[in-house]
């Protein structure tokens, strides 16, 4: 029943770490379904926890999970933008194509951004899953790098800048960006659920380009 109701990682964490027990958090899961309230507030107001224990115990660790996780992919997908940029300044002949993809690519920096700000002010909606390291968005972000520089060089082709981004888009590292997060909470769900669908319309934008390669 309790781990039913929990949302997010707050009353886990707490018990956890024994800062309430299981059955306070079972008192205060009841609590919360009977109010509007989250469950971080009513732990407050029941006396079980102090702001500053929360901060300590669960902004903590939400903290390091954000910047193991989140701040790179911000890095990646505002580097993505910078190739996609890249591409269409040196092969103008196929740029709507490309300036839609950068266009999309830096929205999706600003949708993580906006997703880290509601993290730290609602951490208990939300868990954050270490589905990758930090060490592979980095050895990703590094080859995105070195082909941005290819890429304004001349040495790279622009039906190879595309198999590139076609690779990029279907890797786990985007694939999986949806599932680092999950949450209960239903518009965050369906903010998810469109991302999801922006990444196979991306894919798709890229195949067709491919596809047109061949005719």
């Amino acid at each position: 029943m309790m781990q039913q109701n929990r949302r997010g990682q707050l009353g886990e964490i707490l018990v956890r770490n024994g800062v309430i027990s299981p059955e306070q958090l079972e008192h205060a899961i009841k609590a919360k379904m009977a109010s509007n309230k989250r469950l971080g507030d009513i732990l407050v107001e029941l006396g079980y926890v102090t702001p500053e224990q929360i901060i300590q115990h669960v902004y903590a660790q939400l903290a390091e999970r954000i910047q193991k996780v989140l701040v790179p992919m911000v890095s990646f997908k505002e580097k993505m933008a910078d190739f996609y940029m890249a591409s269409a300044d040196s092969f103008t002949e196929h740029a709507r194509i490309w300036r839609l993809l950068a266009a999309a690519a830096r929205a999706q920096a600003e949708d993580i951004r906006s997703l880290i700000k509601a993290i730290y002010l609602q951490p208990d909606l939300f868990t954050v899953n270490m589905i990758f390291t930090t060490e592979s968005v980095d050895t990703i972000l590094h080859g995105v790098l070195n082909t941005i520089e290819r890429v304004k060089s001349g040495s790279l082709t622009h039906n190879q800048s595309l198999y590139l981004a076609r690779d990029v888009e279907n890797s786990m590292l985007v694939s999986r960006l949806p599932d680092v997060l999950t949450t209960n909470d239903a518009e965050w769900r369906k903010r998810f659920m469109q991302q999801k669908q922006e990444l196979f319309h991306h894919r798709k934008v890229i195949a067709d380009a491919i596809a047109g390669l061949k005719k």
